[in-house]
């Protein structure tokens, strides 16, 4: 989540913890069922919270005086980075890169570790722009809105299969109340229940043609996925082991290694120096008028996703298309730190000079921040004419629960 402006002439301090990235695990063997009337009580489940785990994680003599060990570590997480690993990456981590955050010492180290997860998935390194990121929170924020019932909906079954594989290209939902119901493929049709059918034409590890149904047996809104009707043993609760998106061959070998380390790796490069060297000078320019709101949606309990909206005033960005002198457009530079100084993100976005009576979607910069108070830097310069506007201000992001009650 925090891709930090610090120097990248900082030392690399290799932690030592180098681990194959071996294939799938077992799945959890801890998992709710619900018997439905002519179904095996095996054809449903609800997937669990936390992907499969290492067999050995510490050292230690057995396996479950490894995960005795491993649950205290967790445990004594502070409770964001505990959230943090077991809510936004649950889903992503890989079981090294588990065992070596569980090993950290400090919150600096955890902070850059999480730093360095996010850029190791990021499709293009040498941008602050991170797509993959990016688009796994606009899933989650999604599951929560769509399926959440009593539980958020990042946890349910349907929010699950979101977050990992997106949308389904087919969906067919059939309610229970709906004149033309019909049950599942091999399951009764004397109880009604609501049920859907999501069907992907390829998903990675799993092949073409991928129908996945789930039902509501007990008509409380939360449907469970039926997995009685696969042919194949591949779960596709797994964890997630894609690390190396920068050599997709890499990372589907059962050799390859992920080195861990903790100390300062590499960051994206500042497009705008010039802005960036304004908004770290604390120097108040008033050239160009602009304002600023921001939005702010649950995603889970270590992050909120935080939307910087830029207003520029209508006179100021139809001035270039009026004159005919330049359609460059605007620049603008975000820089967002915490109270300690740590830049927890940096915005880099460019408004077009012929965006008049259209909506720029570069106006808008949603990043995930933990809840608390933040300090944002905003410099907005036109291109044409060199004049900037710079502004200064602080926001506290609200948490999960606080944004909850809002709703």
């Amino acid at each position: 989540m925090e891709l930090a402006g610090r120097s990248v002439c900082s030392a690399m301090l290799f932690c030592g913890l180098v681990f194959p990235v071996v294939g799938s695990s077992q799945q959890d063997e801890s998992i709710a069922r619900v018997t439905l009337p002519g179904i095996s009580g095996s054809d449903i489940s609800r997937s669990p919270t936390q992907n499969s785990r290492p067999q050995r994680c510490f050292d230690v003599q057995s396996a479950e005086s490894n995960t005795r060990k491993e649950q205290k570590a967790v445990a004594d997480l502070p409770a964001n980075y505990r959230y943090w690993l077991t809510e936004d990456a649950a889903y992503l981590i890989a079981p090294e890169e588990r065992c070596a955050f569980l090993q950290l010492r400090s919150d600096e180290e955890r902070d850059i570790f999480i730093e360095q997860f996010w850029y190791r998935r990021s499709p293009d390194p040498e941008s602050f722009e991170n797509p993959f990121q990016e688009e796994h929170y606009r899933r989650i924020v999604f599951a929560n809105n769509k399926f959440g019932t009593a539980i958020p909906g990042w946890q349910t079954d349907r929010g699950h299969i979101y977050i990992r594989y997106g949308p389904p290209d087919v969906l067919a939902s059939h309610l229970a109340g709906e004149s033309m119901w019909r049950p599942p493929k091999d399951a009764p049709d004397n109880v009604k229940y609501s049920w859907e059918n999501w069907r992907y034409r390829y998903v990675d590890g799993l092949g073409e043609n991928v129908d996945l149904e789930f039902v509501d047996a007990a008509g409380s809104g939360e449907y469970l996925l039926r997995i009685g009707l696969k042919d194949n043993n591949t779960s596709i609760f797994d964890p997630y082991h894609d690390i190396g998106r920068h050599d997709p061959a890499a990372a589907s070998s059962e050799k390859t290694q992920l080195n861990v380390y903790t100390g300062h790796g590499p960051v994206p490069l500042i497009r705008y120096k010039d802005l960036e060297g304004m908004a770290v000078s604390k120097i108040i320019r008033d050239q160009v008028c602009f304002g600023h709101r921001l939005r702010f949606a649950r995603a889970t309990h270590a992050s909120t996703m935080a939307t910087i909206v830029v207003d520029l005033p209508e006179d100021q960005l139809s001035a270039a298309v009026k004159d005919r002198k330049s359609t460059e457009g605007y620049e603008i530079f975000g820089r967002i730190t915490s109270p300690s100084g740590w830049v927890v993100s940096i915005v880099e976005r460019r408004i077009n000079g012929d965006e008049h009576g259209r909506e720029d979607p570069n106006r808008e910069s949603t990043v995930p921040l933990k809840p608390g108070l933040y300090y944002l830097a905003l410099v907005v310069k036109a291109v044409d004419s060199g004049n900037t506007g710079v502004s200064y201000t602080t926001f506290e992001v609200p948490g999960f629960d606080e944004l909850e009650k809002e709703e």
